[in-house]
């Protein structure tokens, strides 16, 4: 084979390849063909994800201290009155947020709730970490059939938000802390923000 007639194929191979990529990357996208059916997540990711701008919660932000760059946030919301489950949540969240270790100052938790609680103070002492954050009735409600859709015997709700204020995941009461904690360090390690 001769020098122009390889550089030739040379040159038809390198115009090709894109082509070759860009067709087959197409024919992948639009029929699903090679393309991973299991996920890295844990916790059910929602699509389209809710804000809490959209909720109405605290004005749209879960800011609670405007000096302090937005966090991911841990937020744990009862759908009645649930004494056993909400502890569970609560005490799972913050085993959580422990294990985190030096990242966990880019998580918060919060208790998102409609009533006073009178175990306020209660709480404030076994959970120093986390926030209360009183809601108006009604503004948790598409949480609250979230929980009851995706797992209907919980009586509580543990959502992942990210620092714009997107709910991406639901995790169940009963799930493994495991669970939660390597979904959290997952997207705290890819994450540019909070």
């Amino acid at each position: 084979m001769s020098s122009s007639r390889k550089n030739k194929l040379l040159l038809i191979i390198i115009l090709c390849t894109p082509i070759v990529v860009m067709a087959l990357s197409s024919t992948m996208f639009k029929t699903g063909f090679l393309v991973p059916s299991t996920t890295t997540n844990r916790g059910i990711l929602l699509q389209p994800e809710l804000s809490i701008e959209k909720l109405n919660i605290n004005n749209g932000s879960l800011w609670l201290n405007k000096q302090v760059d937005p966090r991911w946030s841990i937020v744990i919301i009862p759908t009645n009155k649930c004494m056993e489950q909400c502890e569970q949540a609560l005490y799972l969240t913050r085993q959580v947020h422990i294990a985190l270790g030096k990242e966990a100052n880019r998580i918060q938790r919060i208790l998102l709730n409609t009533q006073a609680s009178p175990l306020q103070t209660e709480l404030k002492n076994q959970h120093p970490r986390l926030n209360y954050l009183p809601s108006q009735p009604g503004h948790l409600d598409p949480l609250a059939k979230l929980i009851k859709h995706n797992f209907p015997e919980d009586n509580v709700g543990i959502f992942l938000v990210d620092p714009l204020g997107n709910i991406i995941m639901q995790y169940s009461a009963k799930q493994n802390g495991q669970d939660l904690l390597k979904d959290i360090k997952h997207l705290l390690k890819i994450s540019l923000i909070g």
